[in-house]
């Protein structure tokens, strides 16, 4: 079977990096255009909330298109679409059609990210839509009152302030087109710039359009942010909540890849319907909850952090789990015929995993963003195969990271008792 994340790489003369995963299948083509910057930037002479303004900005004209929104339309006129995000450490831009306009559909694109054309009128609307946004994510970092207190009391999350990612009023005022249009030329031909393309297209053309660009190093200064404990064993009363939630995380201030694959590995084994231990006795036994909240964070500024959830019936259902969760556990990880079952069960369900280009592109792309390269499927399960099917390594791993002298906790008590 063809390794789904094996891209034809190639580092142009000016450094920018392009990664093809050609595929003659369904006649769908895919570009997505990777900028190092984003929130974390946004410090210094940058303002707050630049890196996410300026990608506004960036999507409404260029000098191909410099009707507001006309590459839009016309994508859109053809069935295909585009869009934009700013994350931490980067902002992306991708855009995807039927492979007949692959080549208006890459000219479009690349004039969008790196010869646009900045408005008055536009930046006028775009502030408002960017503090309506800014009012929609009240939560911060959280989603809901209780996982804010949980990531700024608990476990304080890696994840920059609201004004650093939205920008104030004042923040935003203090924006101009001169301004956007320095913060371009500044920021967004430094590398590294990943660009991923799928599908079918005219890639020696690609290589030719983006040749031309003068990038350079990247020195812009950054916010720095790591996870830490606020509050190890923490402990709270909510009325968002009607059962006993009782969790764990720790983490990682350094991306280390093995930690990520065997954490997310030992908790997915764990938790799973199929053979997760903690599934069984939870659940299948004793009918203590409905469902295991479980998963592990690999932020693009080197945190790590997994997570381990337990929404409970009652008190004491959330005492039992307390005193004999780790000797579950300490069976579960032991056990090598179950753990070689996970592996197989695995290895053998991935064929579901990247039934699209655009699945194939997502995992490709938080990978480079994540670790400067590809995880292809080959090197995954070879982890898996090494490391994960032997217990003696996998009770070391979980007595350093995952172990009760290690790990934060988190109780949250319903104000109203079901």
């Amino acid at each position: 079977m063809r390794d789904r994340q094996v891209f034809q790489e190639k580092i142009l003369e000016n450094g920018i990096k392009v990664f093809f995963y050609p595929d003659p299948g369904p006649g769908t083509t895919e570009f997505r255009i990777i900028i190092p910057f984003g929130t974390e930037h946004n410090t210094g002479n940058i303002l707050h909330g630049s890196a996410h303004a300026l990608e506004h900005m960036v999507c409404k004209r260029s000098k191909t298109y410099p009707e507001k929104r006309s590459f839009d339309c016309f994508l859109a006129s053809e069935g295909g679409s585009c869009n934009a995000c700013t994350n931490f450490r980067y902002t992306e831009y991708w855009a995807q059609s039927t492979s007949d306009i692959a080549s208006a559909l890459w000219e479009g694109l690349f004039d969008r990210v790196f010869n646009p054309i900045f408005s008055e009128q536009d930046w006028n609307t775009e502030k408002s839509i960017i503090q309506n946004e800014s009012k929609k994510n009240r939560f911060h970092p959280g989603q809901d009152e209780t996982s804010k207190l949980l990531k700024t009391e608990w476990l304080k999350v890696p994840s920059p302030e609201l004004r650093n990612i939205f920008g104030f009023g004042e923040d935003l005022n203090m924006m101009s087109i001169d301004y956007f249009n320095h913060l371009h030329s500044e920021t967004y031909f430094r590398l590294p710039v990943y660009i991923l393309v799928a599908g079918q297209c005219d890639i020696e053309h690609i290589y030719q359009s983006l040749s031309k660009l003068s990038t350079k190093k990247n020195n812009l200064e950054v916010i720095p942010n790591k996870a830490s404990w606020k509050n190890k064993n923490y402990q709270t009363v909510s009325n968002q909540v009607e059962r006993f939630v009782i969790g764990w995380s720790g983490f990682m201030n350094e991306i280390d890849l093995p930690f990520e694959v065997v954490s997310n590995f030992v908790l997915n084994y764990l938790t799973n319907k199929s053979f997760g231990i903690l599934h069984h006795w939870l659940r299948e036994e004793k009918g203590w909850l409905y469902s295991i909240s479980s998963g592990v964070n690999a932020w693009q500024n080197k945190n790590v952090i997994w997570a381990l959830s337990l929404p409970l019936s009652d008190e004491s259902a959330v005492n039992a789990v307390r005193k004999g969760i780790d000797e579950y556990i300490i069976r579960g990880l032991g056990d090598e015929k179950t753990l070689k079952k996970e592996v197989n069960r695995r290895i053998k369900s991935s064929v579901f995993s990247f039934q699209t280009l655009e699945k194939i592109l997502d995992v490709a792309q938080n990978s480079l963003c994540i670790y400067g390269r590809i995880l292809t499927e080959n090197k995954l399960q070879s982890y898996w195969r090494s490391l994960c099917t032997d217990p003696k390594y996998l009770l070391s791993f979980y007595e350093k990271h995952m172990s009760p002298q290690i790990r934060g906790e988190c109780y949250i008590i319903p104000a109203k008792a079901p």
